[in-house]
Parts: structure tokens; sequence; C-alpha cells
């Protein structure tokens, strides 16, 4: 492949994540300026993700890095993105028959979507273990707002809570991030997969991975997961179980890939099994649907 068509796809490719934060500060700031606009922000959020989409193309049969390796263009990513956009437009499209924000804070609700879904994209095509974690916040952070963006109480309880534990485990994560750091300079996947195991090591990466498994919440890392589920809105409930669950699971599956074989898969597979036990076990006695 050309060095040509590898540029010409780079741009393309990073011309729908350029779209989305352009979009966000369009939705969040125009309205102040031109009253007619205000209103519209669905609107005009819907309209840009179908361009958005027609940037994102499926990946060249190669690995490309960008950044230093902090960003990896693979087929993967290149599905992973457009399904990211695509939740994000079935989300804003429910949120134009279905308002989800208090009257006039539009611009805020779509302006903090549009930033989560950057988090999510820039999550699935980490290269590294910091890249991974800056993503993860980018795309916590506005979630959290989001579960609570009505006002309402149980929506503020749900947003304490689920921010509470949520810096639980970001806070497991950056220290399992900085035990590994003091091991191994270079925290890139495909470094870290060639690593010699240490006993500190192995612990660095068991808070790591129990921190993204607070996002994905798996069991026993669930609490969260009931009030924030009802006490958000419907869409924002539909986004946390779609968008941020995939970029935990990812960022997860990259993490236990790293060990080939033995016990630590078979933590993996027992985490799997007990969490969809455990879930459905729990959702037969939910009232709050």
């Amino acid at each position: 492949m050309s060095q040509e068509s590898v540029i010409a796809y780079a741009a393309s490719a990073l011309s729908g994540p350029l779209l989305l934060v352009l979009t966000a500060f369009v939705c969040l700031l125009l309205p102040l300026f031109i009253k007619a606009l205000r209103g519209t922000q669905g609107v005009i959020a819907l309209g840009s993700l179908m361009v958005a989409l027609l940037f994102v193309r499926r990946a060249p049969e190669l690995e490309l890095a960008l950044f230093s390796g902090a960003l990896l263009l693979t087929p993967l990513s290149a599905y992973l993105w457009t399904f990211a956009i695509g939740v994000l437009a079935l989300v804003t499209l429910l949120s134009l028959s279905h308002r989800a924000s208090p009257e006039g804070s539009g611009g805020e609700y779509y302006f903090l979507l549009f930033m989560a879904t950057l988090g999510l994209m820039a999550l699935v095509a980490a290269g590294d273990l910091f890249t991974a974690f800056i993503a993860l916040e980018l795309l916590s952070l506005p979630v959290y707002a989001l579960a609570g963006i009505r006002r309402t109480r149980p929506g503020l309880e749900a947003a304490y809570k689920y921010f509470m534990l949520g810096a639980f485990g970001s806070a497991m994560t950056i220290m399992g991030i900085a035990m590994l750091n003091a091991l191994y300079p270079d925290l890139s996947f495909a470094a870290l997969r060639g690593a010699p195991a240490q006993t500190l090591g192995l612990a660095g990466f068991l808070l790591v991975i129990s921190g993204f498994a607070f996002k994905t919440a798996l069991v026993p890392f669930h609490m969260w997961v009931p009030d924030a589920y009802e006490g958000a809105p419907t869409q924002i409930s539909a986004f946390m179980g779609a968008a941020v669950k995939a970029g935990g699971v990812v960022v997860l599956c990259r993490l236990f890939s790293l060990f080939e074989g033995g016990p630590v898969l078979e933590v993996f597979w027992w985490l799997t099994a007990i969490t969809l036990v455990t879930a459905n076990l729990m959702a037969l006695g939910q009232q709050g649907l």
C-alpha cells in the first residue's frame, strides 16, 4: 500500500472524531449567539453523525500507528468506531422524541454525549495503557453528568453513586499503571505482551483489570449498576449499557490477551460466567423498568 494511500486513509479516519469535537462545541456554543438555533441541537447533531459515518471506513489490512503509537487504526477499531457513531446516532434520535434534559440545557446534553463518544473511540483504538486510561476518563466523566442530567432526586443519587464508585475504579487503574510503569518503561500493549512476568507486575495488572471491571460492571464490581440505570434517562441507560460496556470489554480482552493461557485466563472466564448468571438472576426481581 502506497504512502499516499495510508496518509489519505488516516486523514479520512481522523476526520470522524474531529467532526464530533466540532459538533460538540457547535451544539454547546452556537445557540448562545444565534437564538434561532436554540432547540435545534439534536437536528444538528444527527446531521453531523450521518456525515461522520462517511469518514469512518474499514482500515487496510495493516496496523497504522498514530501519535507515536498512542492510537492504532486497525480493521477492528474501524468497526468499533462505526459502532460508536451508530449508537450515538440512535441515542440522538431517541432524544429528539423523548427529552432527556431539562428545558434550556440541550447544548450541554449533546456536548456531553459527543465527548463521551469521542472517549469511547479513543479507548477502542488505544495503543498503550496511558492512552487507554485517559480515554476511559474522557468517556466516564460526561456519563457521570448525563446520569443525573434531569436533576431529579433519583437521577442525582444515581450520578453520585456512579461517580464515587467510578472514581474508586479509576484510582485502582492509575495505581496499577504506576506499578507497571515502575517495571516496564514501555506500556504499549505490544511491548507488555512480551514482558517478563514479575510479582509487582502481576499486582499492577490485577489493579488495572479491576479498574476496568468496575466500568464494565463485572461481578463483583457491579454495585453501581441498578441505581445508575434506573435513575438515568432511558436513552442514557442505553448508551451506558452499549457504549461504555463495549469500551471496557475491548480493553479487558486486550489485557487478558497478554497472558498466554494459565490461571489468569481462567479468572476471566469465571468472571464472565458469574456476571452472566448473576445479572440475569438480579434482573428477575427488578421492578424499576
